[in-house]
């Protein structure tokens, strides 16, 4: 039917939509059903392919395949992140600030830990002048917990986050900028200048690279 109304590029998102409506009316099988044969119709460079996966994402997981829905979920934010690589950090953080992006972000966050290896400053290496490779390490990032979500407040979370990152890099010899982390957290830096100032105000030690308290 698509195809005869030259409606194929839409296909796997119209799919979706449908397996969506059939859990919302509790036809769950049949919503996997369908968000399955979305995603395997679903075409590189679709507007919005993010959304293909994690509905059928939700649908596993309302059916409790929780293995599945994770992979979903991995996916989706995987896709996400790639639709949204050519923007700066603050527009990529006002991207995500749209809540069905969010609603991608917090899926994967509660199923599945997420971490990264990235490349920060040395501990005791002078600011003021250009990095050198030596002057690098290999840092490990637990940049989520499924445990993270147990906090409502949004900004609270995020602060957690921060705390976490920053415990980490100084574990492995490295000191974070407010960039590094803000790049991490997909939030803009003026959103972490304000975190750090919040902690700071409490009586919380955070040193990043440049500032030690």
């Amino acid at each position: 039917m698509c195809n005869e109304l030259g409606l194929a590029d839409f296909e796997a998102g119209l799919l979706s939509v449908r397996g969506s409506s059939l859990q919302a009316l509790g036809r769950v099988h049949e919503a996997v059903e369908a968000t399955a044969e979305a995603v395997k119709k679903l075409k590189p460079g679709t507007d919005g392919a993010y959304l293909v996966p994690f509905r059928h994402g939700l649908a596993l997981s309302e059916l409790g395949a929780d293995g599945e829905s994770a992979n979903q979920f991995r996916e989706a934010h995987r896709l996400l992140v790639e639709s949204m690589g050519d923007l700066s950090d603050d527009r990529r953080a006002s991207a995500l600030a749209v809540p069905e992006r969010q609603q991608v972000v917090k899926a994967l966050q509660s199923v599945v830990a997420t971490r990264t290896t990235v490349r920060l400053a040395k501990k005791g290496v002078p600011t003021g002048r250009p990095l050198t490779a030596s002057d690098l390490t290999s840092v490990e990032w637990t940049v989520t917990l499924p445990a993270d979500q147990a906090e409502e407040d949004a900004g609270e979370r995020r602060r957690a986050r921060l705390q976490r990152l920053l415990a980490e890099a100084e574990a492995q010899g490295a000191a974070a900028t407010v960039e590094d982390l803000a790049r991490a957290l997909d939030a803009s830096v003026r959103t972490i200048r304000r975190d750090l100032a919040t902690l700071r105000a409490r009586g919380v030690a955070v040193a990043t690279r440049g500032r030690t308290n």
